[in-house]
């Protein structure tokens, strides 16, 4: 696989964090060095590089003389990579709710209206359902006392 345009180490960086994210480099696998300069046709530099980035990001753990492995990620490391990555999305939400142009906030108010009428009435629809399916199990999280 070769890597595309950019920077060498900021491409294979990114090639490699999606075999992670895709499960094609499971948890606790070796990274070899060599393998790896191989099968993305890079020299070792740039992958040295790349495997700092992602030992940086917390997605690979660099052991001095014994090379890096996939990170492991603990169930309380996964809540807060899903914490912060709610803040960004809300961060993003206002951002674009301050830029959109008058029509693009009108066809969100439709969408919103739209969803908005089968949940006042309880009425189940597909999407409601949904929505209950995936929020019901944070509900008591979401209220707890800390």
């Amino acid at each position: 696989m070769k890597i595309k345009s950019g920077t060498r180490a900021e491409k294979l960086r990114e090639a490699i964090e999606e075999s992670i994210a895709t499960g094609a480099f499971a948890p606790g696998m070796h990274l070899e060095e060599t393998e790896l300069a191989q099968r993305f046709g890079v020299s070792r530099t740039p992958l040295r590089e790349a495997l700092i980035q992602l030992s940086s990001m917390g997605i690979v753990v660099l052991r001095p003389r014994r090379g890096a492995v996939v990170a492991e990620v603990t169930p309380q490391r996964l809540l807060e990579m899903f914490e912060v990555m709610a803040e960004l999305e809300a961060m993003c939400g206002r951002l674009a709710a301050r830029r959109m142009s008058d029509p693009d906030h009108a066809v969100l108010m439709r969408a919103h209206m739209l969803a908005k009428r089968p949940v006042a009435l309880r009425i189940r629809t597909p999407i409601t359902m949904k929505m209950n399916n995936f929020t019901m199990p944070f509900t008591p999280a979401a209220t707890a006392a800390f």
